[in-house]
């Protein structure tokens, strides 16, 4: 008897330099979306073998909404003045 698992693996981390950058979904409204090195492999008996997704994304964590990005667009996201705290701009 021969015996296959397939399956898919998701090897994503977050970028170095913007492990704290949280910034507005527009799917969910919340402060919640992060830039993502994204890794996804198919499998074969949880061996990564084949990968079929990878590059840079915005991601949010709760509604899985994303959106590929470049290095030069998760910077100009990084200048925003107002991304985690005070994201409406209210009075302090």
């Amino acid at each position: 008897m021969c015996l296959f698992l397939f399956g898919v693996e998701d090897f994503s981390t977050k970028i170095q330099g913007y492990e704290n950058l949280f910034v507005y979904c527009p799917i969910c409204h919340n402060i919640s979306v992060t830039p993502i090195n994204e890794k996804k492999f198919i499998t074969v008996c949880f061996i990564p073998l084949i990968p079929y997704s990878w590059g840079k994304v915005m991601r949010c964590h709760i509604c899985s909404w994303f959106q590929s990005v470049d290095d030069a667009e998760i910077q100009r996201i990084s200048m925003i003045k107002y991304q985690t705290s005070n994201p409406y701009n209210y009075a302090q």
